[in-house]
């Protein structure tokens, strides 16, 4: 065996041309609940601008002032991935991000985390048609 030709494919992915949009300055907006996609949001982070060879933000890595999530975030960004967890949607934040991705006509992809943190595919279904009641409705 070759030195070196065990490594993952996740070590040495594959790569792509991303051109981002017009005064964008992120390929992704990283969309999250850390305490249930904390660490899978950083991996995210780091495999995607590898991958895409652009920066893609994420809160905890990008964020020096919060007033700057919105406009300097989420609004420069070419999509927003909300990486779904049981509990995303109960987050005022990260309604707030679906609600002006929404408004502002910045994409969402939804990335599905399997395992003990299941999200609810008709919560999703509910809350995305209808973002502005959920702004309004009480965190369970």
């Amino acid at each position: 065996m070759r030195r070196g030709s065990s490594r993952s494919s996740l070590e040495n992915p594959p790569r792509v041309s991303w051109k981002l949009g017009t005064g964008k300055q992120y390929a992704a907006f990283l969309s999250h609940y850390k305490m249930e996609a904390g660490m899978e949001a950083r991996y995210l982070r780091d495999l995607l601008q590898k991958m895409l060879k652009q920066p893609c933000f994420l809160d905890s890595q990008n964020l020096m002032n919060l007033k700057d999530l919105f406009g300097n975030g989420l609004q420069r960004s070419d999509v927003l991935v909300l990486l779904a967890t049981k509990n995303v949607l109960r987050r005022p934040y990260c309604l707030l991000e679906l609600w002006v991705a929404q408004r502002t006509k910045v994409p969402i992809v939804i990335l599905d985390t399997s395992g003990e943190k299941e999200i609810s595919w008709s919560e999703v279904k509910h809350v995305l048609g209808n973002i502005e009641n959920a702004l309004d409705e009480p965190a369970v």
